[in-house]
């Protein structure tokens, strides 16, 4: 479990492309070896890829009118 935790330390800098090549290389290492924590990194992934997919306040607000010029 103490690599799970060090794994999972890494999803969000892996995420930003944000770790170093020894990173990358065990991280993926470890999602072979365990499907556990692979499986918790692609929820993270796709949680992340839908909250991009969300408009953003600024532009909800400037269709609304606030912060025109």
């Amino acid at each position: 479990m103490k690599t799970c935790t060090r794994a999972q330390d890494l999803f969000g800098a892996f995420w930003d492309d944000e770790i170093t090549r020894a990173e990358r290389d065990w991280l993926e290492g470890h999602f072979r070896d365990c499907t556990a924590c692979r499986s918790e990194y692609d929820a993270f992934a796709r949680t992340l890829e839908a909250v991009q997919e969300l408009p953003r306040a600024e532009a909800r607000l400037r269709e609304a009118g606030f912060g025109a010029d």
